[in-house]
């Protein structure tokens, strides 16, 4: 299909002088779209960062000058009798493109590419104005012809090695290859005489199949390098998005970490101190709150609890999924473990079972106790657990200021909290994940008023459920 256009007009003209029109006048279509596949070539540098393609630029923009310049002088009149200094000048661009693609791998990019090839190319659309303004007539000779087509066709090897050795795509390689071994063929046709019809015909489809394949061998390979490019982000994003993923869950473990470290270390703190315990471990359901009414078996029944929690915390074992457990062994360590830390905490046993993960529920409990401790410091903690149909609901409630109007429907995001809290804002969220992924849910109750409430909601265990 790309061989139709001049294919047509070529069938159209019937005489040299047409014909020699006709290719120096598609030169001027050639340049600028030799032009284009130079821009092409720039952003995959600019994307990639690869060396040989800035040499591969800025060699694009030297031919396009050269080209362009020629047949601009060509259809002014001006390029008439300087056959040997064109000649001279295809050597010298030829040579150039030789020697930049033969050491592309090497030598280092000084200077944007486009600029130095910019540059060249200017320098030489100089020196050829230069001297069609001076009307130098410089004929050659047939002999210097066919030497001249001779040493360009020399030249096209180091120019296929050098494409051929280029870190590139091979159909990219190739293409570049013919493309630029097509642009010679037209050069090296133009200064022969042998075949006077055909050498201008042979110049028009070579330049313009030249020019077409490496216009779409540069376009394809800035859209294989912006392909690249973006999987390498989606590739980053990813790996950002584990790396997330990964920090929060660090940071939803040291969180829980450190709660059952602080009720831990004040558990330790009265088992050592000097203080005065009952005889009784029931103890442990009172509703009061002080170190003068724990024992010291209950005490160490909660450490014990709440270290192989710790230990577990620490080592990540698989989550088996939700089991039957019972609700008072899961607050009754809990509860004093905040009251070991001084707190009010009113809780009485409520004999009810449910089905949820023991470590996810004593985790989401923890961090309820701990938010009240935090947000409402000073204020009595309720936790009670009843049954509503086939559901267990655990409430745990305080009698601080409560959840802000503008942060209830945002309470469980990520990061979430009051403006002047020093806190995280990231409990609320580890709690209602937890409980989500066993089956369970976190509400915010807004109809109380004396402060904050929050209800688990989880399934009765099988036994309740028959017997309700």
């Amino acid at each position: 299909m790309l061989l139709a256009v001049p294919l047509v007009v070529i069938e159209a003209t019937t005489s040299r002088g047409t014909f020699d029109e006709l290719a120096v006048a598609s030169s001027l279509v050639f340049a600028p779209a030799l032009v284009v596949s130079a821009l092409f070539l720039y952003l995959h540098w600019r994307i990639t960062d690869s060396q040989p393609v800035a040499w591969l630029t800025a060699c694009t923009i030297v031919i396009a000058a050269h080209v362009l310049v020629l047949a601009a002088l060509h259809l002014g009149g001006a390029g008439t009798g300087q056959d040997a200094w064109v000649l001279a000048t295809d050597l010298i661009v030829v040579s150039i493109v030789a020697i930049t693609l033969g050491f592309s791998e090497t030598v280092p990019v000084f200077a944007d590419p486009a600029a130095f090839g910019l540059g060249v190319g200017v320098a030489l659309a100089g020196a050829h104005v230069a001297v069609a303004e001076i009307g130098w007539e410089l004929p050659l000779s047939t002999t210097g012809r066919i030497i001249g087509a001779i040493a360009l066709g020399l030249l096209s090897l180091p120019i296929v090695a050098g494409l051929a050795r280029m870190p590139l795509p091979r159909w990219a390689a190739l293409r570049l290859q013919l493309g630029l071994l097509l642009f010679i063929v037209s050069l090296t046709v133009g200064r022969l005489e042998a075949v006077p019809v055909a050498a201008p015909i042979i110049g028009l489809v070579s330049g313009f199949v030249a020019t077409a394949t490496v216009c779409s061998a540069s376009f394809a390979l800035l859209c294989a390098a912006i392909g690249d490019d973006l999987r390498a982000i989606a590739d980053l994003r990813r790996s950002l998005r584990a790396i997330e993923n990964r920090a929060r869950s660090d940071r939803a473990q040291l969180h829980e970490v450190k709660g059952t470290i602080a009720g831990i270390a004040s558990a330790v703190e009265l088992l050592t101190g000097d203080y005065g315990y009952e005889a009784a471990p029931a103890v442990a359901t009172s509703g009061t709150a002080g170190p003068t009414l724990r024992s010291k078996a209950s005490l160490g029944h909660m450490v014990a609890k709440e270290t192989a929690r710790l230990t577990r915390l620490l080592q990540k074992p698989p989550v088996e999924g939700a089991s039957e457990v019972d609700v008072d062994e899961i607050l009754a360590p809990l509860v004093m473990a905040h009251r070991a830390q001084g707190r009010t905490v009113r809780w009485a046993p409520s004999g009810l079972r449910c089905r949820a993960v023991p470590d996810h529920l004593s985790e989401v409990v923890n961090i309820l106790l701990a938010n009240a401790a935090a947000h409402a410091p000073g204020s009595t903690v309720e936790i009670g657990a009843s049954l509503a149909q086939d559901r267990v609901l655990i409430r745990v409630c305080d009698d601080g200021p409560g959840v802000l109007p503008d942060l209830a429907d945002s309470i469980f995001e990520w990061g979430a909290r009051r403006p002047e809290s020093a806190g995280s804002g990231i409990g609320l969220n580890i709690a209602q994940t937890l409980l989500d992924a066993d089956g369970g849910c976190l509400r915010l109750d807004r109809t109380y008023r004396d402060g904050a409430s929050f209800v688990i909601g989880l399934e009765l265990a099988r036994e309740e459920s028959d017997v309700a």
